[in-house]
């Protein structure tokens, strides 16, 4: 019996299961009708537009093409997963930001919900947005607007926002403000992905227990990363999960995140892991990480959290032209002894997965 015959629930679940890409996925959609019709939900079930011609094409699949498909969207990326400044968000014009509302708005099951536009493209698209569906996450790189506000009140199933447009403390403190005075704005939110001054104003506000530190820039960094971290005593559940981004400008952040957080009674209490994701640009190579070698030879002894359980680095995207090599990583510990894991629990006693760059320290 050839994988093709098998019950069409059978080879569903084993898809599922399997978890293949979407080069397989395509493959498998095309091979006839009927595994045409098993494969479609999975193929459909996770957009990623990273250009202006993807966003034309989903436009018009979905609303004219094979409206059909909309049903299976759970998640839409539009732009790249991360976007820390405003050159990387997609340019889209009048005309097009038209069609894509009109797509989003057919997305009835959508879930998951990234808009990587510029700041006016945001507002613009949000204004008049009508939608059904209920989302668990929205991610966007826009600032604070009415408009913003108005669609985030009416998705009160969100667990997590991502607020990767640049935030000053005055738009920070409105939108807390707004918060304050509503309670089901975003009663459920529990993960939040956000430049300083906007973790810090609403930590205290809602059940937050993971956040991401986007990088920041400027004369105050120091002083808006210790707001956040007098932050961490007033939150209302603990929080146990810390991630920092920083890319090639603000290198070596984490370093002073891991500082910051050591002097807190909150996180050496309740933090249970600590991410770093690094973003990789096309003209990164070798050279660039040569300081990183000193920065993780120094700050591992940094590290004293009687909870943390698991610590990782990682560098996105995947595709990046240059990571560390075991041997880099192997090197840059051995300078400061602390290639093995007991070096590592003996300021961190709970400490069991240590993964720097892929490669797992046992």
């Amino acid at each position: 019996m050839s994988f093709s015959t098998l019950p069409p629930e059978l080879i569903y679940l084993v898809i599922q299961f399997i978890n293949p890409g979407l080069a397989t996925l395509q493959i498998l959609y095309a091979i006839n009708r009927r595994m045409h019709q098993i494969a479609c939900p999975l193929v459909f079930r996770f957009v990623q537009l990273g250009s202006t011609t993807s966003v034309d094409s989903f436009c018009h699949t979905v609303t004219s093409l094979r409206p059909s498909c909309s049903r299976y969207i759970t998640s839409l990326q539009v732009g790249p997963q991360y976007c820390v400044n405003s050159e990387e968000s997609i340019q889209l014009s009048k005309g097009l930001l038209a069609r894509l509302r009109r797509a989003i708005e057919t997305l009835d099951n959508l879930k998951s919900l990234s808009l990587m536009v510029s700041r006016q493209a945001l507002a613009e698209l949000l204004n008049g947005l009508t939608v059904s569906f209920k989302l668990d996450t929205f991610i966007h790189s826009g600032e604070f607007s009415m408009a913003l506000l108005h669609f985030l009140e009416r998705q009160t199933s969100l667990t997590k926002l991502g607020w990767y447009g640049s935030t000053t403390r005055s738009d920070a403190d409105v939108f807390s403000n707004s918060m304050r005075a509503n309670p089901g704005l975003l009663p459920k939110l529990r993960s939040l992905d956000g430049v300083p001054p906007i973790l810090t104003a609403l930590i205290p506000l809602r059940p937050i227990s993971s956040v991401t530190i986007l990088p920041v820039l400027g004369d105050e960094v120091s002083i808006h990363l210790a707001a956040f971290g007098n932050s961490l005593a007033q939150s209302m559940v603990p929080i146990t999960c810390i991630c920092t981004v920083e890319d090639r400008r603000t290198r070596g952040t984490w370093g002073w995140v891991i500082v910051e957080l050591r002097e807190r009674h909150a996180a050496f209490l309740h933090l249970k892991e600590i991410q770093v994701i690094k973003l990789s640009t096309l003209d990164n190579d070798q050279r660039d990480w040569e300081s990183e070698g000193i920065l993780m030879g120094i700050y591992p002894s940094f590290l004293r959290f009687n909870a943390l359980e698991k610590l990782e680095f990682k560098v996105r995207p995947v595709s990046a032209s240059y990571r560390p090599s075991r041997s880099n990583i192997h090197g840059w510990l051995a300078r400061c002894e602390m290639q093995h894991p007991s070096s590592w629990m003996k300021n961190n006693p709970s400490l069991s997965t240590i993964i720097l760059y892929g490669h797992v320290i046992s």
